[in-house]
């Protein structure tokens, strides 16, 4: 995300529609959500996000 505030490539949904603004440096979109967010009952959220190494706990994958 902008300014390294979430991870690279969360995927949350998919693009729907772009409005480009001439005047704007940002742009707007809707996105279509991956999840149906009515239907969940539990919710994590992570308000002080650091980027953890797992290379080193996770070992060296099987070939």
């Amino acid at each position: 995300g902008l300014g390294g505030r979430y991870p690279a490539n969360l995927l949350i949904g998919q693009i729907a529609s772009v409005r480009k603004r001439t005047q704007d440096v940002f742009q707007e979109a809707d996105i279509r959500p991956l999840n149906n967010f009515g239907a969940l009952e539990i919710v994590l959220v992570l308000t002080d996000f650091k980027p953890v190494n797992v290379a080193p706990i996770l070992g060296t994958p099987a070939p």
